[in-house]
């Protein structure tokens, strides 16, 4: 009859591979990168291609907002 033994299997995986590789934080770098300040404008065709004429029309538009002003859901009035 043949014994097991119990063993612990070894961690396969450190620190290192649960977080990722790290850097340093440059925020020279990133300064360096930026083309454009706060408060610039962007060209009118940059904005044109990034949002589309539906998601522009749809603007504020939640999922949960009445469609029509009545202010009531329930058409029941303050008096």
């Amino acid at each position: 009859m043949a014994t097991r033994r119990k063993t612990t299997p070894q961690e396969i995986d450190d620190i290192q591979d649960r977080m990722g590789s790290m850097r340093e934080l440059d925020f020279d770098e990133r300064r360096q990168a930026r083309k454009a300040r706060i408060g610039d404008e962007r060209p009118e065709a940059e904005v044109e291609a990034e949002f589309s004429s539906r998601r522009v029309r749809e603007a504020g538009h939640a999922g949960g907002q009445p469609d029509e002003d009545d202010g009531y859901q329930d058409n029941v009035g303050m008096d």
